[in-house]
């Protein structure tokens, strides 16, 4: 994926959990009605769902946008598998250019569920980090976020930043698909995501009991 299409991708979402944590004045009788604690746990809740819902919208526009020249079938076709595994496109300056490891690794299918997992724990992950940094210092998460995906971008140019880019990995092509190629393992990659979704997830919680209700709302 060019690294501009990555970036109106993610776009949107930043844009849709820049207002986090959410917090206005009728927030504040189902905060005391549900707790501080279970209020977190529900926004943490509404990110997740937020993000697949986004990437579930994404995929079935992308489908029928192009319902008239796609085929439902378990395999690639001849026209991606020349693009992959000859230089025609370059010939004729086609920018589109398949990885052929993709194509060799994952079915059309496989390719398609792996794409939106990764993308939608990215999501997750930028709707958190925004979510607790917003605690802190207003914007400052939206801020962060929005750094998260230009690291991205600027990964797609530099390999050895891709290992610390988790928004990249929502691109097949920049995980390790053959050995000693440079790019971070699925291993690691889902070590990477559980451990920086626990910590998020953690330290909002401990975060939450002391935020400055009041303040938010005064504003």
């Amino acid at each position: 994926m060019q690294y501009y299409k990555k970036l109106l991708l993610f776009f949107p979402l930043i844009l849709i959990f820049s207002n986090a944590p959410f917090i206005d004045k009728n927030q504040l009788y189902i905060i005391v009605r549900a707790r501080t604690i279970k209020w977190y746990i529900g926004q943490m809740c509404y990110i997740s769902i937020a993000s697949a819902l986004y990437f579930v919208f994404v995929m079935i526009f992308s489908i029928i946008l192009n319902i008239d020249c796609i085929e439902f079938t378990d395999e690639w076709g001849k026209v991606l598998n020349t693009l992959a595994n000859t230089n025609i496109g370059t010939q004729f300056h086609i920018e589109f250019s398949p990885d052929r490891n993709v194509l060799n690794m994952f079915s059309p299918l496989q390719a398609m569920w792996f794409t939106f997992f990764h993308s939608w724990v990215s999501g997750v992950i930028l709707g958190l980090v925004t979510f607790l940094f917003n605690m802190k210092i207003k914007g400052s998460g939206t801020f962060l976020a929005s750094f998260l995906l230009v690291l991205s971008a600027v990964a797609s140019k530099q390999i050895s930043l891709v290992k610390i880019s988790p928004i990249s990995w929502s691109t097949l092509n920049y995980i390790q698909l053959k050995p000693n190629d440079g790019l971070p393992s699925y291993e690691y990659i889902s070590i990477f995501y559980v451990v920086m979704l626990v910590l998020l997830f953690l330290v909002i919680l401990f975060s939450s009991k002391n935020y400055n209700f009041d303040k938010e709302l005064k504003k």
